[in-house]
């Protein structure tokens, strides 16, 4: 007996082979799509969060020194106005004044 080609197994095969592959194609565009986007915000990301990193850094920096320049005008200050200085001082500010005049 001859097997008939219209046998519904055999017109089921190619379609599901096709079915199966474009399946398999579909997921692998949908794979390579969502890791683009995700490597792609996630440099975004990073790019972000190491300028807000070095914004704190360069933050805390500028406090470290403000306090270190408040410190050293603090100590200039006292030493201004100890008596000492004030004694040397007076005579070079009185001939500088005679100077311009």
């Amino acid at each position: 007996m001859e097997t008939n080609i219209r046998d519904p197994q055999k017109r089921r095969t190619p379609l599901m082979s096709n079915f199966i592959f474009f399946s398999v194609l579909l997921f692998l565009i949908i794979l390579a799509a969502g890791s683009t986007a995700f490597l792609l915000s996630m440099r975004q990301i990073i790019r972000t969060n190491k300028g807000s990193e070095l914004t704190q850094m360069l933050e805390i920096e500028r406090l470290k020194l403000e306090i270190s320049v408040n410190s050293e005008i603090s100590i200039a200050l006292k030493m201004a106005d100890s008596p000492g200085t004030q004694r040397y001082q007076i005579p070079i500010i009185a001939s500088y004044d005679k100077g311009k005049s």
